[in-house]
């Protein structure tokens, strides 16, 4: 089985992301994590603020005043495109099996986006199931 999607490809044992390629049996979960409106706006806030301070270490004199308000901008547009309010996680499985991470694979802004990340979800979720057998941590649990 082979499923694909604008960001990343799904067969029988691995998920590859862009470049990147993991293996279905070192795939603990998936989840789909939305962040609240305060969240995300302060993440935004965060971005913007950061942007205009870059303006006032690097600008001389009035100049910064100048393009503050343009850099908030741009800062709060930068943030807006490049983290989504929506993300697809999957949890990896370290190889001591003793500690696990995140990893961020597709995000988004809007409710269509989520629900089409809740889909990928599923589909990721069932080649997991499909795949216990084969896990690390199925392994140890037998020996």
């Amino acid at each position: 089985m082979k499923t694909e999607s604008a960001r990343f490809t799904l067969d029988d044992t691995h998920l590859n992301v862009g470049s990147h390629a993991y293996r279905l049996s070192s795939i603990g979960s998936v989840e789909v994590k939305s962040s609240s409106v305060n969240h995300y706006a302060a993440k935004v806030l965060f971005f913007a603020l950061s942007a205009v301070t870059i303006v006032w270490l690097l600008c001389p004199d009035g100049y910064a005043q100048l393009f503050s308000p343009l850099a908030f901008l741009c800062g709060a547009v930068f943030s807006h495109c490049v983290f989504g309010r929506h993300s697809l996680r999957i949890k990896m499985l370290r190889l001591d099996n003793l500690a696990s991470h995140w990893i961020t694979i597709s995000s988004g802004n809007s409710d269509e986006a989520c629900e089409s990340l809740q889909t990928q979800a599923e589909q990721i979720s069932r080649l997991i199931a499909g795949n216990k057998e084969k896990t690390r941590l199925a392994r140890l649990s037998i020996a």
